[in-house]
């Protein structure tokens, strides 16, 4: 999210359309729908700056945020915000806040430029963890994001590599010399990583997808506590054309599914097997894979899969062993935001609500769609609309 502030969602009543069942549907897209009401929250409303990087809905249905100065929470009335306190060491570490995460007992963690905290409710205070105590300036202790895998165990992603840490002796582990690349990008893209790069198999195996590894990730071998480097392609016009491992996911039915930016999405049906099944685009078959340049392999609660990347987005047919396509044009003049000549339909992220809705989010803004409707909402800022939402990027 861009530095405009929240924006919250009053969606009317969609009646859900019946489609055709068909390989490829070309969406309508409708812009900043006026029937859709957009609620901005911002400083007026109690937040202290405008550039918040992460969101998240807790247990609680409190809506917390990230920013760039402190961390925060959103009751439905109030803005809560935490600070750096010097001299007070209950106080969030860092006013720079990357990434927020609520573990398994419903705790909250921020991820912070100087390690990461644990909130305590009642208290309203944080326990800090540093992988480097002795020198907090550490690149080790600049936390991009923080996972918690099927055994209890965090998984610590940090600017200097891999940590994992024990909550029940609050020990960490270093995993640095196992030569981990990790992107290192801007903080405003880490939510979106901290949501694609981690995956575990049913095996308890973990899986981590490092952006700008041309044709692999990294595998967590437990009986081993390594690392080890897995090609899931060992073609040479593949790995010639693969930019990066984009996304990395497990289906309801253990299938592991790779992304891609460049030779399209690779499954892995057998966890005891080594080959991958590759889907790519082809010009001539419809059910493809809309494109070979993919973003985000998503599993929304009901177990079906859904695909971002270039034009568009898929959903998986596993009865058939295909793709359904929905592509979404290049938006006209006069859809587009004031200085924009590309017309943006590169989506990243992929998520479903609670009503069925999917939204995917681009780099100039987000959609919101319907399943069994040919048309999908799109919502950016835009001073010819006025329920439009001040977002240029969502993640």
């Amino acid at each position: 999210m861009n530095n405009q502030g929240i924006c919250k969602l009053v969606l009317p009543y969609l009646c859900l359309l019946p489609v055709g069942l068909q390989a490829q549907i070309e969406l309508d897209v409708i812009t900043n729908p006026e029937d859709v009401r957009i609620h901005h929250i911002g400083p007026e409303q109690g937040l202290t700056t405008n550039n918040v990087f992460d969101l998240h809905i807790d247990t609680y249905g409190f809506l917390w945020f990230t920013s760039d100065y402190g961390l925060g929470y959103y009751d439905g009335y109030n803005v809560r915000t935490f600070v750096y306190q010097d001299q007070d060491t209950t106080s969030i570490p860092d006013d720079f806040v990357h990434t927020i995460y609520e573990d398994k007992a419903g705790d909250i963690w921020a991820s912070t430029r100087r390690g990461f905290s644990r909130y305590n409710r009642g208290r309203e205070s944080f326990q800090t963890f540093y992988p480097d105590p002795q020198n907090l300036n550490s690149p080790d202790n600049i936390i991009y994001f923080i996972k918690e895998d099927s055994k209890g165990l965090f998984w610590v992603f940090t600017d200097a590599g891999i940590y994992s840490f024990d909550r029940s002796d609050n020990r960490f582990h270093s995993y640095r010399n196992d030569s981990i690349y990790l992107y290192n990008p801007k903080p405003r893209l880490l939510p979106y990583w901290s949501e694609v790069m981690f995956a575990e198999d049913s095996n308890s195996n973990l899986w981590i997808a490092g952006v700008q590894i041309r044709d692999g990730l990294y595998k967590y071998d437990r009986e081993k506590d390594e690392f080890i480097l897995y090609h899931y392609t060992d073609l040479e016009t593949d790995r010639a054309s693969i930019l990066g491992t984009f996304s990395v996911n497990v289906d309801k039915r253990g299938s592991l599914w790779i992304s891609s930016w460049g030779a399209g999405v690779f499954r892995l049906a057998d966890l005891r097997d080594t080959q991958f099944k590759q889907y790519r685009h082809k010009q001539d078959d419809p059910q493809s894979i809309l494109s070979d340049y993919l973003e985000h392999v998503y599993v929304d609660p009901g177990g079906d899969l859904w695909i971002s990347g270039w034009s568009g987005f898929s959903k998986f047919d596993y009865s058939n062993d295909h793709f359904v396509n929905y592509v979404i044009p290049y938006l006209q003049d006069d859809q587009l935001i004031e200085g924009d000549t590309l017309g943006y339909n590169n989506l990243l992220k992929v998520t479903r609500d609670v009503e069925g809705s999917i939204w995917l989010t681009s780099w100039e803004g987000y959609y919101g769609f319907n399943p069994g409707t040919t048309s999908i909402n799109y919502f950016s800022h835009h001073h010819k609309y006025p329920y439009g939402a001040f977002i240029e990027e969502v993640y």
